[in-house]
């Protein structure tokens, strides 16, 4: 299997890649290479697939490029310009993600199977293009439409390098050709080692930054002829070493509280610790350390079905796959178990029996890609969700998004009248009581919310999981007397009638599932209605919502759920006739 880069007409003395080019073409190039949340979010919503090798049709046959048509012809400024001067600037994601030239991979990785040169003909078509329509602009410019800002210029960059590596020093480019790459290359990597200069300096964690950070010391590795190694590996190592103390908890989460986009971001990590571990350089004290961490956490967060649960901007991903496929190149040496769990740094948690598993998320509100409402949860029976997330969308869904991202879209308890707020949060939470039993699980967690005039409540939630239900006592304690809203989040309903009871006096709710049988009962009458959400399959589809009110200055609410098996195959076990 082949790790080294090839670099036609500059130095040959071997330098080699993180990955193979056998392992990058084992499958689809998305997700062998993991989208942030935002691009994912955008493609699959307005592209329709966020898979590579689907992806790479729509680029062939040229449908891919039809979002941004005006007037008859592709625009690569297209979504900027239609909103910006109206001052509508709620589809970024739309402008941006054309603009990290994303489509280049799916590219690059059918001709390093194929050989075909019609898939490397398309790459550099649009790379010309892009360069002819968007000059460069200086950092300190800070262009108004982001093409030359931010993530933009480090996932170009990043996808330039891939790309390069899956040529594996194609005869099919001519030295033209090549001088054309390499000067985009150095355009980028010194926009790069400005901005990144200047974040070293700022100490703050990012996740941009350390892509910023990773990008600088795969390319200060790699391209030694061409720029000041010294300096890309000293800014890009700090960039990684910042966010690596400041943004990893000690259990392995990531501050950023979303699954799906810590993948993405433990594969940076990854990367930057295998360029420089293969071509000899000092790695990031404590790296190879954090990563084992990083996957080890995810590994165990995620379902018995192996897939990301839907905290914060997270979509649901194979998280084992993508543990395996790193496994496959990069020993991860914990061991495969999942069971009860509390992550005590980060405050997250899973309780687990031989049919229930239930995801608590406890973490402290501060950073963009969390959802307001804490604690969350969700809940899974017999691999089947009981309790759901509203989940995420595209980001460009402005008003949809919002929604989602408030305690409007959660299950917890909250007073409209004490807005949330996060940097600084005025939410202090805490976990009481935590017990891994044999006939029991249990978690309580305490969140105090304060409000901007002193006003504030301390909620207390117990989760108790049995063999056959779970069961959330719920206490609130207020300073005054405040208006109340409890939630429950549930997944749809598609067969089946409950029985009719009258909104005044539901405490129970029956939800069917094909052969199971979903229960709910509650101390306090509640109203149900229905709600858009995203569901597992990452589409947008509605959760029915349990609604409960309250005014008081204290309360205690219990909730029991079950799931019930009604039969099985022909063979009814519940209410069966002999």
């Amino acid at each position: 299997m082949s790790d080294i880069f090839k670099k036609p007409y500059l130095d040959q003395t071997p330098v080699y890649f993180p990955y193979t080019v056998e392992k990058l073409c084992e499958g689809p190039i998305f997700p062998s290479i993991v989208f942030d949340g935002g691009a994912f979010f955008f493609a699959n919503d307005a592209l329709g697939t966020v898979n590579g090798d689907e992806l790479l049709e729509k680029i062939m046959s040229g449908e891919i490029f039809s979002y941004w048509y005006r007037e008859g012809e592709f625009d690569w400024l297209g979504a900027f310009k239609d909103f910006r001067p109206i001052g509508y600037t709620s589809e970024w994601e739309g402008h941006i993600w054309i603009n990290r030239l994303y489509v280049l991979l799916p590219l690059a990785q059918a001709y390093a199977k194929t050989r075909d040169v019609k898939f490397l003909n398309a790459w550099l078509a649009i790379l010309k293009d892009f360069t002819r329509v968007n000059p460069y602009t200086r950092y300190e410019d800070k262009p108004v439409d982001l093409v030359w800002r931010d993530m933009q210029v480090t996932w170009r960059t990043l996808n330039l390098l891939y790309s390069i590596f899956l040529f594996q020093g194609t005869d099919d480019l001519s030295r033209e050709d090549w001088e054309f790459i390499y000067t985009c290359v150095k355009t980028h990597v010194d926009h790069m080692t400005d901005e990144g200069e200047r974040y070293l300096e700022i100490t703050e964690p990012d996740n941009h930054r350390l892509q910023i950070g990773t990008a600088l010391i795969l390319y200060g590795a790699l391209f030694p002829e061409m720029f000041d190694q010294e300096k890309l590996l000293r800014i890009g190592k700090g960039l990684v070493e910042i966010n690596m103390k400041k943004s990893i908890f000690d259990d392995g989460c990531n501050n950023e509280d979303s699954m799906s986009y810590s993948h993405f971001i433990a594969r940076l990590y990854l990367e930057a610790e295998l360029v420089l571990e293969k071509n000899g350089f000092e790695t990031v004290e404590g790296c190879k350390e954090s990563i084992q961490k990083q996957y080890e956490f995810l590994y165990k967060f995620s379902t018995r079905q192996g897939k990301t649960v839907q905290f914060g901007d997270s979509y649901v991903f194979d998280a084992e796959k993508d543990v395996e496929f790193i496994n496959s190149f990069y020993p991860l040496t914990f061991k495969r178990e999942k069971k009860t769990e509390l992550f005590a740094s980060s405050r997250m948690a899973v309780l687990r029996n031989a049919r229930f598993e239930v995801f608590i998320d406890a973490m402290d509100m501060t950073e963009w890609h969390q959802h307001f409402g804490r604690p969350q949860f969700i809940v899974f029976c017999d691999g089947l969700p009981m309790v759901v997330d509203s989940g995420s969308v595209n980001y460009d869904r402005g008003y949809f998004r919002r929604r989602l991202n408030s305690e409007k879209g959660h299950s917890v308890i909250y007073s409209p009248s004490i807005p949330l707020t996060r940097q600084p949060s005025n939410e202090t939470l805490a976990v009481e009581d935590f017990k891994d039993l044999e006939d029991e699980k249990l978690l309580t967690v305490s969140n105090t919310v304060t409000g901007s005039d002193g006003t504030s409540y301390k909620w207390l939630r117990t989760f108790r999981l049995f063999e056959d239900r779970l069961e959330i006592i719920d206490t609130v304690n207020a300073s005054k007397p405040l208006n109340f809203v409890s939630q429950l989040f549930l997944p749809e309903c598609r067969i089946g009638y409950a029985p009719a009871i009258e909104p005044e006096n539901q405490t129970e709710l029956l939800l069917r599932f094909g052969s199971f049988m979903e229960r709910i009962k509650t101390d306090t009458v509640f109203e149900t209605q229905y709600t858009p959400c995203v569901d597992t399959a990452n589409r947008m589809n509605y959760a029915q919502l349990l609604i409960r009110k309250f005014n008081a200055s204290d309360f205690t609410e219990r909730t029991v759920i079950t799931f019930e098996r009604i039969r099985e195959g022909n063979n009814y076990l519940i209410g069966k006739i002999n």
